[in-house]
């Protein structure tokens, strides 16, 4: 049974029971049962394999950051449209990302996104329609 090894060459292990140890000081260290332990590999290996310690459990992944809308939210009368003319327009308020002129993303990135999303309005629509 082996334990994965931290980045600073010592292994997490969980005590099953009282081990004294010396330190680099020449101090005896107890260690108790149920204590998790950061040990040089070889000295996690030797207790694991008398079994002293077991293996420390992973630590759990932190949680997803989840996703927030814009503060402050955006608003509709100052996002980008395609005028009737097929003309690109970008308000000058519009949210930092639009605006490439400030290096937001370029305006055909914006064109294709609102492309995208009045194709996408107009599938939906025809879903809709009985």
């Amino acid at each position: 049974m082996t334990a994965a090894a931290t980045d600073h060459g010592l292994t997490p292990v969980v005590l099953r029971r009282l081990v004294r140890l010396r330190n680099a000081a020449g101090e005896i260290v107890e260690l108790r049962a149920g204590m998790t332990a950061q040990l040089p590999a070889s000295l996690a290996q030797r207790l694991l394999i008398e079994g002293a310690a077991v293996a420390a459990p992973a630590p759990e992944p932190p949680a997803p950051v989840r996703d927030l809308p814009p503060w402050p939210p955006e608003n509709p009368a100052s996002l980008p449209t395609i005028g009737a003319d097929g003309a690109l327009i970008i308000p000058f308020d519009a949210p930092a990302r639009y605006r490439w002129w400030q290096g937001g993303q370029p305006a055909e990135a914006t064109r294709a996104e609102l492309v995208a999303a009045s194709q996408t309005a107009e599938i939906t629509e025809k879903k809709r329609a009985p």
